[in-house]
């Protein structure tokens, strides 16, 4: 690098605005019926490693009357809760929850894949972490918060390169982790067909009794198993800056780290809240209140 890399706050790089739910209560089906403007919300941004892919919830007419539309590659930031400072690019036109902000890079200043790497540096997640948990219980990472960090802004054809390589590796690991969804949902399919239809090879040799065939039993789970529950407040994973080398369990589907750890041993993990999810660990982990399984 031949000189040095001018620091500024993101509002040198770009605008940056809130998203709109003018309607409440904003779940009202009014607004979603036949809706085909997807609406994003954190929990999508969080899920993302990248771009965000797809929506769970769809504007009508109605629904983006009442919202705002914000352009491909706007770079969502999560504002409050536990998820803030998560962020991720939009791949298609959406708008997006109260709870998000959208920064939309000048042109030839900046650009939001280097944008959202900086966001993503641990030095920076964890500055604008400590901001939002200042003086309150509830993180929230207000304008004024987000102003305080600075970010470097290197010449616009290094931004580009950096995010060109750096994407391509997120990429890759998306593609992986869409082969590793399809592996569950085949999994997924064929315990249905075998333990629930009870359609497993060669079940017709097989006489059955009460609905279930001969030799089977029915047992409650709890007697085949300890179950334990984790105890770590969820917020805990705020205080953490990403580098621990334990994982730390939540009721989300993106997982933290922690330095310590609180269980050793072969664990089935179910969500206690949420979208159920359920993980198998070897051992060293810590949890917020999620079910653990041991034998």
């Amino acid at each position: 690098m031949t000189q040095k890399w001018e620091l500024v706050t993101l509002d040198k790089l770009g605008r940056i605005s809130k998203g709109i739910q003018k309607h409440k209560p904003n779940h009202d089906k009014k607004l979603f019926c036949f809706g085909k403007v997807p609406l994003i919300g954190c929990k999508e941004v969080s899920d993302s490693r990248l771009t965000v892919l797809k929506s769970n919830r769809n504007y009508n007419f109605y629904g983006l009357l009442q919202s705002k539309l914000f352009p491909k590659n706007t770079v969502c930031v999560v504002e409050t809760g536990s998820l803030v400072t998560d962020s991720a690019l939009l791949k298609f036109e959406a708008c997006l929850s109260s709870d998000l902000y959208g920064f939309i890079p000048f042109s030839k200043i900046s650009t939001p894949t280097f944008i959202k790497y900086c966001l993503d540096a641990p030095k920076n997640k964890r500055k604008l972490k400590n901001l939002a948990s200042l003086y309150i219980t509830q993180p929230h990472l207000t304008l004024s918060k987000l102003f305080q960090v600075k970010f470097p802004k290197p010449p616009l054809e290094i931004q580009q390169k950096i995010g060109e390589i750096l994407s391509r590796y997120d990429l890759i690991l998306d593609n992986h982790e869409r082969q590793i969804e399809l592996l569950k949902n085949l999994k997924a399919s064929l315990f249905k067909e075998w333990f629930i239809k009870l359609r497993f090879p060669d079940y017709e040799k097989y006489s059955s009794e009460n609905g279930i065939p001969e030799g089977w039993r029915k047992i409650r789970f709890g007697d085949l198993t300890e179950i334990q529950i984790g105890k770590k407040p969820a917020s805990h994973s705020e205080l953490l800056d990403g580098l621990g080398k334990y994982p730390f369990f939540t009721c989300s589907t993106k997982t933290k780290n922690s330095y310590t750890f609180s269980y050793d041993f072969p664990s089935l993990l179910v969500s206690a809240g949420g979208a159920i999810t359920v993980s198998f660990m070897m051992g060293n982990l810590k949890l917020a209140p999620t079910f653990l399984f041991r034998n």
